[in-house]
């Protein structure tokens, strides 16, 4: 599934992050990124509250995370989390 499959059903007001790998990732780390991009978009939080969020690795060289911010906005601590799971 593509990023665009996965923002159907999600609002307008999505806020979105793209990070930048200085290469391609190999085919074992888009592996482990995917599994461990998972596990963190399902505990992925604003105090306290889950955030509609969802993930998408793309060319094999950039990470996105996407929030839907019309139910949970990300707050200043989940947006550090995610910096630092990056």
């Amino acid at each position: 599934m593509n990023l665009l499959e996965k923002l159907e059903g999600m609002s307008d007001s999505c806020r979105v992050w793209v990070y930048q790998s200085e290469r391609f990732f190999q085919d074992h780390e888009k592996a482990f990124l995917d599994a461990s991009l998972q596990k963190f978009m399902k505990e992925w939080a604003a105090h306290g509250a889950a955030l509609a969020a969802n993930f998408d690795l793309i060319g094999g060289l950039f990470i996105v995370l996407v929030v839907d911010e019309s139910q949970v906005a990300a707050s200043g601590c989940s947006i550090d989390s995610s910096t630092r799971f990056i």
